[in-house]
């Protein structure tokens, strides 16, 4: 999958599901097949169950052809 930056996508959360990680490892389309990137956590994240899929905004793309992501924040407002 092409990843286009400020578009946001639904990803599979693979790990740093514990309360005490501070950040979530993220399953991705990588330029030569699946991978995992890291997304900090939001505080109130933190302290909540982990869900099984985050929405989550391309900010980048690192010079690997990775997706440097982070939180869709108007989701969790539209979801208030």
């Amino acid at each position: 999958m092409t990843y286009e930056v400020d578009q946001s996508y639904e990803f599979k959360v693979v790990g740093g599901t514990e309360a005490s990680d501070k950040e979530f490892l993220i399953e991705v389309d990588g330029p030569v097949g699946p991978a995992v990137v890291p997304m900090r956590k939001l505080p109130f994240q933190r302290d909540n169950a982990a869900p099984q899929v985050l929405y989550c905004r391309v900010k980048s793309i690192d010079v690997a052809g990775m997706p440097v992501l982070t939180p869709n924040i108007a989701r969790y407002v539209y979801d208030l």
